[in-house]
């Protein structure tokens, strides 16, 4: 059924109905949009005059009118009221709804409905790929700068390190020389001392064979006694001061007595003058 046929029968049902205060004096056209209804005309009704297709199609124009002057393309909600003399409260409503018409700028378009070309699809692919490898490169150029930048504070840093280790290299190896050099001479010291020890133990242990072939009387020693004194007086009557100096130095307080007393024997009989002996043979010989 369409809108005007349902107007025309619901006006026609109206008509007829006859009210306590009368019959139907007028019909009004509304506009209804959401909770709101704007009334756009009223039609009165004239009795033996007025029939339900006249009436019917005057409001359809109307309500035709309104929808064509909005272009929101949305259908349009149109309601019809009867009304008695003297009352604004309604005795019948219907309602009806035309559809929407399109503004021009939304019906008539002026895009282009030329189907796609190969030369246009792949000249929009090539201006595709070219923004693609500028933004590849603006990225590859970024990263390289970064990695640069990365690389030269590495190397700056490294050189620094090298530059440290073979600084600690240089102080380690004159520590170790040092090392080295403060051992050796401390070796060569003990040495020496043990061997200066050792020449005045034996010395010491001579001391006695020689000592009692020299106040056994006037008996003649034995061949080993005389070739061990001969050796000590031969030894020393050789000694430097700087030799006698050392024997002393490495040798412990008994054993320089010793050797005084070893010394004291014999000087009687080596021929020195006092300027000739050693200081340390000097300054024994006063402090006895």
């Amino acid at each position: 059924m369409t809108p005007q046929e349902t107007l025309q029968k619901f006006i026609a049902r109206q008509l007829v109905i006859v009210h306590e205060s009368g019959g139907v004096s007028r019909f009004d056209l509304f506009h209804a949009a959401g909770d709101t209804s704007e009334r756009l005309q009223m039609f009165p009704v004239v009795s033996g005059e007025t029939t339900s297709e006249e009436l019917a199609g005057d409001i359809y124009d109307v309500a035709l009118q309104d929808r064509n002057a909005r272009t929101s393309g949305q259908p349009e909600r149109y309601g019809l009221a009867a009304f008695i003399e003297g009352s604004e409260e309604p005795v019948g409503q219907s309602i009806f709804v035309l559809e929407g018409v399109k503004s021009m700028t939304s019906i008539v378009t002026f895009d282009d409905t030329e189907p796609p070309s190969i030369k246009g699809v792949t000249g929009q692919l090539m201006r595709h790929n070219e923004q693609m490898m500028k933004i590849m490169l603006g990225l590859t150029e970024v990263t390289t700068g970064r990695l640069m930048s990365d690389l030269t504070a590495t190397r700056s840093q490294l050189d620094r390190m090298q530059e440290r280790a073979e600084e600690v290299r240089l102080l380690r190896e004159e520590a170790l020389d040092g090392k080295q050099a403060r051992e050796l001479s401390g070796a060569v010291s003990i040495q020496k001392a043990k061997r200066m020890d050792q020449i005045g133990g034996m010395l010491v242990s001579m001391a006695p064979m020689v000592l009692s072939s020299i106040f056994a009387g006037k008996g003649k020693p034995g061949a080993q006694a005389g070739a061990m004194e001969q050796a000590i007086k031969a030894l020393l009557a050789n000694l430097n001061e700087k030799e006698i100096t050392g024997i002393f130095g490495a040798l412990s307080a008994p054993n320089q007595m010793a050797l005084m007393e070893l010394y004291k024997t014999f000087k009687s009989e080596v021929k020195q003058d006092d300027q000739s002996k050693p200081r340390i043979l000097r300054a024994c010989e006063d402090a006895a």
